[in-house]
């Protein structure tokens, strides 16, 4: 029996390598085009689940923050009522208590602090003068603040004059090394008494509060049962 040996070319050996790398090198980059495809849709779903997750966020947080106001502009139209402040109105002190809201968070200043000094100041009257010449809401008397002029014409208006007293706060507060009592016993040039009277207003306030939300949170359940 004879055997046949079949000749091949090493033109024909070279051709077959060469098939071989192209069909080597096609498969592999479908495999990495199938890899990125399938990276793509993960992040795009951990994507979608970022921005609903952050959109949630974002939702509980504007619900928090109207709450909070409601609850403040309720205290503030109390608080004038007392003192016969019958005139003080609604659209006034839902201004104010948003400001309130907005600039102590802004600035990662307890709102409950805030509203504490406010009650303190001016009763929440933007409009207030002191006989030393204070002014606004926060009863703001100094020039300048962080190496700028306060713009006395603008002391009235109550976003400018929240801002402004913020400002000269923070700055007792980093001189008091972030103690909030000296901060505040700073705030009017060293006086024990009104940093009691901050404390007491606040605690008032606080007080307050927590009886809204709980009168909330029994009209939420009554309306699920």
């Amino acid at each position: 029996m004879k055997l046949r040996f079949i000749q091949i070319s090493i033109t024909e050996i070279v051709t077959v390598i060469i098939l071989v790398f192209i069909l080597y090198f096609n498969f592999f980059e479908v495999s990495n085009k199938i890899d990125n495809l399938r990276e793509e849709v993960l992040v795009s779903n951990k994507q979608e689940n970022l921005d609903s997750i952050t959109e949630a966020i974002e939702l509980y947080k504007t619900y928090e923050f109207k709450r909070e106001i409601d609850i403040i502009t309720n205290f503030i139209l109390e608080e004038n009522y007392k003192i016969g402040r019958t005139y003080y109105e609604k659209d006034l002190a839902n201004e104010v208590a948003t400001q309130i809201v907005i600039k102590s968070t802004s600035e990662g200043l307890p709102i409950s602090l805030i509203v504490g000094m406010m009650r303190v100041e001016s009763i929440f009257n933007p409009e207030a003068i002191s006989k030393l010449g204070a002014k606004g809401l926060m009863q703001v008397y100094d020039k300048t603040c962080d190496g700028k002029v306060i713009d006395q014409t603008k002391l009235f208006n109550i976003d400018y004059n929240i801002e402004m007293g913020l400002c000269i706060f923070k700055n007792k507060l980093v001189s008091s090394d972030y103690n909030i009592r000296r901060a505040v016993y700073f705030y009017v040039g060293k006086d024990k008494q009104y940093v009691e009277d901050v404390f007491t207003q606040m605690g008032r306030f606080v007080q307050f509060r927590g009886e809204k939300l709980k009168l909330l949170n029994q009209s939420k359940s009554d309306r699920t049962k």
